[in-house]
């Protein structure tokens, strides 16, 4: 077995590993966005279309009433339609394009530099950059997209010919799986084009690389035609402009708080107020806040005690780009302006509680380069061997920190990023149908709460698409009726069910029937009630306090005892 051949299969091993252990536990629930990839997937494998029965996966449209990616559905169904619905299924195709993703970074990193150890290298700070482990363990789309982007460069600065144009077909995936990077695409085109042909001196292709960037136009022409009569149009409401009611509002309260002169309407307008709020987002993107010691603001992809890189990466990318610009001068102007492109579309939203780990997704692919060349001249340098080690040493050590804060503390202290209440309600909710009880349930979601169901249950089959398509097709989800599972918003249909279980979401509704026996299913802090129940029958052995000491086999909450899962998560009130 040759050399590169193994290098190749370790990366593959070690970068599943780390994707896959404890999957099916971690991350402790699964978000809505999920839900919506996850559960439109089957659909498409069962009935090529979406949950509702109202959409083509070939439209290159957005499902209706869901402002998100076009293709992500089709290339999921064939992996998670055939397997029933679990934390470890759910998230099995981003698992396989996130270690597909490292050894991508590794072969780009090879054909950019031609140095070995450097592309190992690379590969290395791919597998272990916690971005990719944290996405490459979700089902969300941007870890998808970041995917088709890093071919679509490997295919421009490796193909030559009429194979350039093959570029489109990773192209039109990189474009269609992700919503939040759809703005960066053009300039990305132009700027991979652009290095492909001029630098590597590629010009006798012209022909072929126009053709590429008409077709990846074509791509955005297409999806601005269609904008307005698909559900992604609604997004559009999300992006600042200095005509935004944000703007408005904020020159409207800062005009009177400003004494009066020539210069007033020159500076206090809206023209610089989005001036300002654009440059502020996107500098922040680059904070070590953001970057290194806490991440975003996000409650759902921030560890909130890390950032996205590690410590060392900050040198590492200082390394790196001395590395590149002094030796591979046109290699770190690309890197750098594909860096430079990812905060734009986090930085033109109106939306005050910026998530950089999926708007800035963009930049770790290339970021990942950077750092792997400046750990490999860091490496190459005459710097003593025992600072090289103790170097490598502290790496190895922040990896481990991040393991243990992703795997064994993260789940608890952050339970709700994922819904983990939710989970936990609906297997409170399959007891209770075992036991052929009539179960009402108060959630402001109960579209929601039913795919929730549906998921945890592995109760989404082919055999009741069609009613399920029925439920999703009505024009609202107030009450949802699902065999004996009722969910609904309105607190009066429980008021005449004495003998239902009544399950009420406490944000939800304020509804208490004092007189019945009481249940409640808080985070596991057991600080906060995230649910009250009402008249049930199962868990009889819950207790008024809950143990606030958890092992790995407490998150296996499908396959525990009853009694096991009534005396961990479910709080008698007295």
């Amino acid at each position: 077995m040759s050399q590169k051949l193994k290098t190749i299969l370790v990366l593959l091993l070690f970068s599943a590993t780390l994707r896959l252990v404890l999957l099916d536990k971690i991350p402790t629930g699964i978000t809505n966005d999920e839900l919506h990839y996850v559960l439109n997937s089957k659909a498409v494998f069962y009935r090529f279309s979406d949950m509702s029965h109202r959409w083509s996966p070939l439209s290159l449209t957005t499902i209706p009433n869901e402002a998100s990616a076009e293709l992500n559905f089709l290339l999921f169904a064939p992996i998670i339609g055939p397997l029933p619905t679990n934390l470890l299924t759910a998230r099995l195709p981003s698992i396989i394009l996130s270690t597909l993703s490292v050894l991508l970074s590794s072969i780009l990193a090879f054909r950019l530099f031609k140095k070995p150890l450097l592309a190992a290298l690379v590969g290395f700070v791919a597998a272990t950059n916690p971005w990719n482990i944290f996405l490459g363990r979700t089902a969300f789309d941007p870890q998808v997209a970041s995917f088709f982007y890093l071919l679509t460069l490997y295919c421009l600065v490796t193909f030559s010919g009429k194979k350039i144009v093959l570029a489109a077909i990773p192209s039109l995936f990189a474009f269609h799986t992700y919503i939040g990077t759809k703005v960066v695409f053009i300039p990305f085109v132009l700027i991979a084009s652009f290095f492909s042909w001029k630098i590597i001196n590629r010009q006798k292709y012209t022909s072929h690389y126009l053709l590429f960037i008409l077709i990846s136009f074509a791509f955005v022409a297409h999806y601005i035609v269609n904008l307005r009569t698909q559900s992604a149009g609604t997004r559009l409401s999300e992006l600042s402009t200095p005509f935004s009611r944000q703007i408005t509002a904020q020159v409207e309260t800062e005009i009177p708080l400003t004494i009066k002169t020539p210069l007033t309407k020159i500076f206090v307008n809206r023209y610089t107020f989005w001036t300002t709020n654009f440059i502020n987002k996107y500098l922040i993107n680059f904070s070590p806040q953001v970057l290194v010691t806490q991440g975003d603001s996000t409650y759902l992809i921030s560890l909130w005690k890390m950032g996205y890189i590690y410590y060392l990466d900050l040198l590492f990318i200082i390394l790196g780009l001395v590395f590149l610009f002094k030796h591979y001068r046109k290699v770190a102007i690309l890197l750098a302006s594909l860096v430079l492109l990812s905060p734009i579309p986090e930085a033109i939203r109106s939306d005050t509680v910026p998530a950089y780990a999926f708007h800035s997704s963009f930049q770790y692919p290339f970021l990942q380069l950077i750092v792997g060349a400046g750990f490999f001249f860091f490496l190459q340098s005459r710097i003593p061997k025992f600072f090289k080690y103790l170097t490598v040493l502290i790496y190895l050590i922040n990896i481990l920190l991040f393991i243990n804060l992703y795997f064994f503390r993260y789940p608890i202290y952050q339970s709700e990023g994922f819904n983990f209440s939710r989970r936990l309600a609906s297997r409170f909710i399959e007891l209770e149908l075992q036991k052929d009880r009539e179960v009402f349930v108060i959630t402001n979601e109960p579209g929601t709460h039913l795919r929730s169901f549906l998921f945890y249950t592995n109760g989404y089959q082919q055999s009741n698409y069609d009613q399920i398509a029925n439920i999703y097709r009505q024009p609202t989800l107030e009450r949802i009726d699902f065999g004996r599972l009722h969910l609904t918003i309105h607190q009066e249909d429980v008021l005449d069910k004495p003998n239902a279980t009544i399950i009420v979401e406490s944000s939800s509704s304020s509804i208490n029937f004092l007189e019945r026996r009481q249940l409640s299913i808080h985070r596991p802090d057991g600080f906060v009630q995230m649910y009250r129940i009402y008249s049930p029958t199962s868990c009889s052995s819950a207790q008024p306090s809950i143990p606030s000491e958890f092992h790995l086999s407490d998150l296996d909450v499908e396959n525990q005892t009853e009694n096991d899962f009534c005396q961990k998560f479910i709080k008698a009130i007295i």
